[in-house]
């Protein structure tokens, strides 16, 4: 995440629009806070982050850090029928935590911290 740019420009992150712009032409990752949803689509307040990668980092993402693919067809139709008939409780969802990063670097760079940081 120390390569991340946001993908458009924040005035809390970087002087000045041209200073955004270098970052993001010289990144291969690039980053986006957007809002989380609920199984029924509608807003939620936490974000969730959208990553996007190119270059070196997508080619190591596709041929050293991919462990296995599995097709979860059955499984996600099987989930929208409980969302459907309005039985989210039933729902099969992951466990989530609250990632610590321990690195105010990588903190400050994703927006975790709203300091600037060039």
């Amino acid at each position: 995440m120390k390569q991340a740019t946001f993908t458009s420009y924040d005035e809390q992150f970087f002087r000045t629009h041209e200073d955004w712009k270098k970052q993001l032409d010289s990144t291969e990752v690039r980053l986006q806070w957007d809002p989380d949803h609920d199984p029924f689509g509608n807003k939620e307040v936490r974000k969730a982050i959208q990553i996007a990668i190119k270059g070196d980092v997508l080619k190591r993402f596709g041929t050293e850090w991919i462990k296995g693919i599995e097709d979860i067809t059955n499984l996600v139709s099987s989930e929208y029928e409980k969302v459907l008939n309005n039985s989210v409780e039933e729902l099969i969802v992951p466990y989530e935590v609250v990632l610590v990063l321990h690195d105010k670097e990588i903190e400050k760079r994703i927006g975790v911290q709203k300091e600037k940081i060039v």
